[in-house]
């Protein structure tokens, strides 16, 4: 989905990946503490959309050892 000015996940996604993958610097205050892994789900379940393929090819595989997975395996 994508709003009449232009806003939508996939342009969330390509903000993010910088700071994500590349080690590019947050310009803005960081409100909470956060990791890549809390993106790499997000990405992880949008794979079934053509567009995020390449990012998600850039994520590690998940730790088989950490119980969310028991809930959501097919998502791996």
């Amino acid at each position: 989905y994508q709003t009449k000015d232009g806003r939508g996940i996939r342009k969330a996604f390509d903000y993010l990946a910088p700071f994500v993958f590349d080690g590019k610097e947050w310009p803005h205050k960081q409100i909470i503490k956060w990791s890549p892994e809390e993106y790499f789900d997000l990405l992880r379940r949008a794979t079934g959309k053509p567009a995020f393929k390449t990012l998600a090819a850039k994520v590690p595989a998940p730790d088989a050892a950490e119980r969310f997975w028991l809930l959501y395996a097919s998502v791996k």
